[in-house]
């Protein structure tokens, strides 16, 4: 059980310095995404709304924080559909346009940056796993 954990401890020690190299990746494109985000529906933040969106108080693109915030629910996948409905709904005629930010952050975030460090991840783990069972095999065989 200990020979295990070690194994296990040893495993996130390989990962953690791997994964640290994807925060300023998703730092940057979180920064842009909502730089974008605040270009974009900075004037739709501020209308009144009858929205029964439970996210609406939480959802404005007024300031980098709660567009960070927003972010993360697209990552996370807790409510972003609605936030993007509601926000095509108060665009008017050009809802396509919210429509198409709204997917491309989810596509972007959840896609592409969460499968990259995902990948990673389950990279290493297979890699020591292979090089422990190397490791038992040499040593059951001397």
């Amino acid at each position: 059980m200990i020979d295990k954990f070690k194994k296990l401890l040893g495993t996130v020690v390989i990962i953690v310095p791997l994964t640290a190299r994807f925060i300023p990746l998703f730092l940057v494109a979180y920064y842009m995404l909502g730089i974008f985000g605040m270009e974009l529906f900075y004037d739709l933040s501020r209308q009144p709304t009858d929205s029964p969106s439970i996210y609406d108080g939480l959802s404005n693109f007024q300031d980098l924080l709660y567009t960070q915030f927003y972010l993360v629910q697209v990552l996370t996948e807790a409510g972003w559909s609605a936030v993007a409905f509601d926000y095509a709904n108060r665009a008017g005629t050009s809802w396509a346009l919210a429509l198409i930010f709204f997917v491309l952050c989810h596509m972007i975030v959840v896609l592409v940056l969460a499968a990259v460090l995902k990948g990673t991840i389950w990279f290493v783990f297979l890699t020591v796993a292979q090089q422990l069972d190397e490791q038992e095999r040499t040593e059951k065989n001397s």
